[in-house]
């Protein structure tokens, strides 16, 4: 378990975040949930939980245990090619879906989604005050994705406007996550100190000249994934 800086206050219950000794199961799909001081559940984004240990990142004060991962979308048969992913991700928290129990496997993914899906991925702390963009809006559901992971520098916009509704493209997606991999390991921080060499940029000359550095570092951390 790794309890991040800052999480406890004086009165907090460490052992209840720390689970002493749980029964872990040997089979099906489980993952850690935590119930806060007000009553209420939150699935812990990461978290995995195998036959012989079990991983997570206690970002909050609460009760933590494991659970049943228990997410399914009726337009995700089991033998779908990503139904694992969607699966464990949704379970998480970081997806939703589209509504009425549907995910929309083969819909589009637009820059807020990604915001927002990091947002909750990142712990979906408080956010204060509002971005700086002309074209999102302080009280859309998007609001505090955008703002928070524009804070941390993942999205940059293209000077004064998000666009929010505009559908991320690959490019910018590897971007965004690079910088995400330099703010959440260190080898994705070294990585992003090094330039791009003449050999690298053989390897990926067929990316933006904004983006071959963060195409580089995705693919060392086997993280650029193609067709």
């Amino acid at each position: 378990v790794w309890i991040p800086a800052g999480t406890l206050s004086e009165g907090d219950d460490l052992m209840a975040m720390l689970m002493p000794f749980p029964d872990l199961p040997q089979d099906g799909e489980y993952l850690v949930q935590y119930t806060d001081v007000s009553g209420e559940s939150h699935p812990v984004a990461w978290s995995l939980v195998t036959p012989g240990k079990v991983y997570y990142v206690a970002a909050a004060p609460g009760a933590y245990e494991i659970v049943k991962a228990e997410k399914g979308f009726s337009d995700v048969s089991e033998d779908f090619w990503g139904a694992d992913a969607i699966s464990f991700t949704a379970a998480r928290g970081l997806f939703q879906g589209v509504g009425e129990d549907e995910f929309d496997p083969s819909g589009t993914m637009t820059r807020v989604m990604l915001a927002q899906t990091l947002y909750r991925a990142a712990g979906s702390s408080a956010v204060s005050g509002s971005d700086a963009f002309t074209d999102t809006q302080a009280d859309a559901w998007y609001a505090d994705g955008v703002n928070a992971m524009a804070a941390k520098g993942f999205f940059a916009g293209d000077g004064s406007a998000f666009r929010p509704d505009d559908t991320i493209t690959y490019e910018e997606m590897v971007t965004v996550l690079s910088s995400v991999a330099a703010w959440a390991s260190l080898d994705g921080y070294e990585l992003s100190q090094e330039n791009l060499s003449a050999g690298d940029w053989g390897n990926y000359y067929q990316f933006s000249d904004w983006a071959q550095t963060s195409a580089r570092n995705l693919d060392a951390l086997g993280a650029l994934v193609g067709d």
